[in-house]
């Protein structure tokens, strides 16, 4: 831990600032270290584990603690990590041909947890990411292209559906658009449980995303209300709302007739 230079580029790359570390020491009981560099917090975190080994292992072997390891031709295939008075934790991995499966889950009830599937195939990966907790379903697939790609995703569909009661789902197609732009197609369905009007069955959703833009500054003289009275700025508000209301309200109702 001391030594991992990747794990201290991992804290630095993903804004551990220095209030996160500090909760992190915290949390940890590491009252040695400041929390602004990702390298001496993990020393400090080193040195508290060593303080305390024979502390910690005497309460993880009174508590019969228990990590078991499953090995297929220098594969991991299962790893349990329990208690006596705990159900173990299981994490299993499943290899075959282009495709990987993993799932998580607790001993007492497999069919509560979270499983991962995924088939690579070149540039082309397809996979479902399935959670199940209280007899609640939450399926997340994705079919993509890895080689094309925009600024935040690569193109293909997406799609997340949840089933309860009532069976919603959202997907979002990603392509090429206009004027060599990148097309977002979203698409709500079976949503009137979640905004609770039944007059909305789906939304769809189409965005064209280009590089740069052709917003210009606006041609009239700014005005200075630095000196303006709360009076003042509750009429500028009131008559900014005015003039947007109708927008809006244009807008929702041409949602609602979907």
């Amino acid at each position: 831990m001391e030594k991992d230079t990747k794990l201290v580029d991992f804290l630095k790359k993903y804004n551990y600032n220095a209030s996160s570390l500090q909760q992190l020491n915290q949390q940890l009981g590491v009252t040695d270290d400041d929390g602004k560099d990702p390298a001496k917090t993990l020393q400090a975190l080193a040195k508290k584990i060593r303080d305390n080994a024979a502390s910690t292992s005497k309460t993880m072997a009174d508590n019969g603690f228990h990590w078991t390891v499953a090995v297929e031709k220098n594969q991991v295939k299962q790893i349990r990590i329990g208690t006596e008075k705990v159900s173990d934790f299981v994490y299993e991995i499943k290899q075959a041909d282009n495709t990987t499966t993993s799932a998580y889950y607790v001993s007492t009830d497999k069919d509560q947890g979270i499983s991962n599937s995924v088939k690579k195939d070149g540039n082309k990966v397809t996979g479902d990411l399935t959670a199940n907790v209280e007899h609640q379903s939450i399926k997340f697939s994705y079919d993509v292209d890895t080689s094309k790609k925009d600024a935040l995703l690569a193109y293909g569909s997406y799609s997340i559906q949840e089933e309860n009661v009532a069976k919603t789902s959202a997907n979002l197609t990603i392509g090429p658009g206009a004027n060599g732009g990148t097309e977002y197609a979203l698409n709500l369905n079976d949503i009137s449980s979640t905004t609770g009007s039944s007059g909305i069955d789906g939304i769809n959703l189409h965005f064209n995303v280009t590089d740069g833009a052709d917003v210009s500054a606006p041609s009239i003289a700014p005005t200075d209300i630095s000196d303006y009275s709360q009076e003042d700025l509750q009429k500028l508000f009131n008559g900014m709302a005015e003039k947007l209301y109708p927008s809006f309200f244009k807008v929702l109702s041409q949602l609602s007739s979907l």
